[in-house]
């Protein structure tokens, strides 16, 4: 079993939180239209596509779902890549500083839904990288989980 497929069969608790978070968050949020999105953490995509992409304005001009595993990157592209709109790339968002530098001031809304938690360098990868990348006024959705 690679990656993607040992990702998708463990990830039902995440998928289910996200679901409540954006269920709740959706109706407050100021969406505009022509809108660009990134999702942080984003796994083999299904968050990204069945329950963040449907709440997305109908004009949001482009998703991009980050995360720093190739298979389960590779696995997002072959199955919900959408051209032009939905696209999924590997970054490790501590350390790919071109690609941040390359969407500088881009992206209106960021979520990143239990993922930030398995990052070990959390000020820096907040810091340095995302907060910059979000357009003025933009918002940025954080869900992290609880461990006990």
């Amino acid at each position: 079993m690679d990656k993607a497929e040992t990702f998708i069969k463990h990830n039902s608790p995440a998928e289910r939180e996200a679901k409540y978070a954006i269920d709740k968050l959706a109706q407050l949020i100021p969406w505009k239209d022509n809108c660009n999105i990134l999702d942080i953490g984003c796994g083999t995509g299904n968050v990204t596509h069945y329950i963040l992409l449907p709440v997305f304005p109908k004009s949001t001009k482009n998703v991009i779902g980050v995360d720093n595993n190739k298979s389960t990157i590779e696995y997002a592209n072959k199955n919900y890549g959408l051209e032009n709109k939905l696209t999924f790339q590997q970054v490790d968002v501590v350390s790919d500083s071109t690609f941040f530098e390359n969407y500088e001031k881009t992206f209106d809304h960021i979520f990143s839904f239990s993922c930030l938690h398995f990052v070990r360098e959390q000020e820096t990868a907040l810091n340095n990288q995302h907060l910059q990348n979000i357009e003025t006024r933009g918002r940025f959705q954080l869900l992290l989980r609880g461990i006990q």
